[in-house]
């Protein structure tokens, strides 16, 4: 409790309530209720082509942690996965709310390409997303558990969720990235093309320092990897 009163703390958040219940493991959850002005909404949901996406965060917890339980990754891949989780998207979601965001989710079980369908899904227009693979970050070591043949127990259940929109050769084992769970994942959005260079390097200058572009919108309701 003095943990999650801590990190509620330092995002400026009040707890104001609590129920006990009895279980066979301890565990513990939290419902967040706010308020956002009407201007300051970022919904998931694409809306202008030609915008380029930023991720605010490596992939890869998934991997290292289904890795970890087979006592098969280095004790460095984990304790990277659990600082990238440890630290909040407070600041990134901060520095991105000076720029034109049309379209913002958090990476999370889903996997990076589910809740980036999430995003296209929602949309009234004809939206759809081209993804550069190669310029997807990686935690250090993640590209040779993936070799190696190690994935997340749900990975190929989020690939299947996608298959029907994706090309025959866009699967789990060839593009396993795509579909990794993540624990604490980052922030996907998307900004005007002539925003991007001055976004990153605020993100970066703000100690987001691994977001990157990693795509853009197109005018095409088809994912495009």
């Amino acid at each position: 409790m003095s943990g999650v009163l801590a990190t509620l703390s330092s995002s400026a958040v009040c707890l104001v309530g609590g129920h006990t219940g009895e279980g066979a493991e301890l565990a513990i959850s939290i419902s967040v209720q706010g308020q956002v002005a009407p201007q300051r909404v970022l919904r998931k949901q694409l809306t202008k082509p030609g915008n380029r996406l930023i991720l605010t965060k490596p992939i890869g917890t998934g991997v290292i942690f289904a890795a970890n339980m087979l006592a098969q990754a280095n004790g460095k891949l984990v304790d990277q996965a659990l600082s990238s989780m440890l630290e909040s998207n407070k600041t990134a979601m901060e520095t991105i709310s000076a720029f034109d965001v049309s379209g913002c989710t958090d990476i999370a079980g889903f996997g990076l390409l589910g809740h980036a369908f999430e995003m296209l899904g929602k949309s009234d227009q004809t939206l759809g997303v081209k993804i550069d693979y190669q310029a997807i970050p990686l935690f250090d070591g993640v590209g040779e558990l993936f070799a190696k043949g190690y994935y997340a127990s749900i990975a190929e259940e989020n690939y299947r969720s996608l298959s029907a929109m994706l090309d025959a050769d866009v699967n789990n084992q060839k593009f396993p990235a795509l579909f990794d769970p993540q624990t604490s994942g980052g922030l996907l959005f998307s900004v005007p093309p002539d925003q991007v260079e001055a976004c990153l390097k605020a993100l970066h200058q703000n100690g987001v320092t691994k977001a990157c572009g990693i795509g853009e919108v197109i005018d095409d309701k088809i994912i495009i990897i």
